[in-house]
């Protein structure tokens, strides 16, 4: 627990339970086991501070090593994630969830939350198809027994990335950021806060403008603000 009035630096950890947990899998939409533990920064603690946990952030994360817990140093790991991704329009900041409840309104804002699902499924893909993405010792990641082990290599993987606060090994960098360039996007199954509130996961071919409205209409948007925003969103999305 944080005292009351406290201002300074935070990581937020989500880990597994000893057993039953579960996450969205973007690749076919079922519940997968969950069996890693990931992180996010928080530089500085706030009333408005918010922090989304995804493999990206763990990136970020892992780039602290075992140093001290510094706002300046988390700031630092942060930006270096968020460039050595820029290709892939990463930003740490963005909810990893196309959120038509709050953001419905703000095609800008939902086409970063579609391109932030775009390139977690680009991950997930990579994980289970690419020899690209090996564990410490050189083995593919998707070679793992399964879809969690898959995946959670390549987070590992990515983590091993960032040889510090500001810098990058750019081989390993450079195999996983090819590695899910190249994948098909044409059937992502999207976290999607529907209008109404509920989430849920909604197939969609993210590379295909009339499949995205399709989607968007089928989680509650109307025909004509699904166009207007598609278009909008389909510009953001890497």
């Amino acid at each position: 627990m944080l005292a009351d009035g406290y201002a300074g630096p935070a990581i937020v950890k989500v880990m597994p339970a000893a057993s039953g947990s579960t996450m969205m899998d973007e690749v076919t939409g079922i519940d997968i086991a969950c069996r890693m533990t990931m992180r996010a920064l928080v530089p500085a603690v706030s009333n408005g501070a918010t922090a989304y946990v995804t493999p990206f952030s763990e990136m970020a994360a892992s780039a602290m090593g075992a140093g001290s817990m510094d706002g300046a140093r988390m700031t630092e790991a942060m930006n270096a994630v968020q460039a050595a991704m820029a290709s892939l329009g990463i930003d740490l900041g963005v909810m990893p969830t196309i959120d038509l409840r709050d953001n419905g309104d703000d095609a800008f804002v939902l086409g970063m939350q579609a391109n932030m699902v775009k390139q977690l499924a680009r991950l997930a893909m990579a994980a289970q198809g690419s020899a690209a993405i090996t564990d410490a010792s050189g083995t593919p990641c998707s070679a793992a027994a399964d879809a969690s082990a898959r995946i959670a290599c390549a987070v590992a993987a990515m983590g091993r990335a960032m040889t510090g606060t500001a810098s990058v090994d750019a081989t390993r960098l450079g195999a996983m950021m090819q590695a899910m360039s190249s994948q098909d996007v044409s059937r992502v199954s999207m976290p999607v806060m529907r209008a109404d509130g509920t989430l849920g996961m909604q197939a969609a071919d993210m590379a295909n403008a009339a499949s995205m409205q399709a989607a968007l209409q089928a989680a509650g948007m109307t025909p004509a603000v699904a166009s207007g925003s598609t278009a909008v969103m389909m510009g953001r999305m890497h």
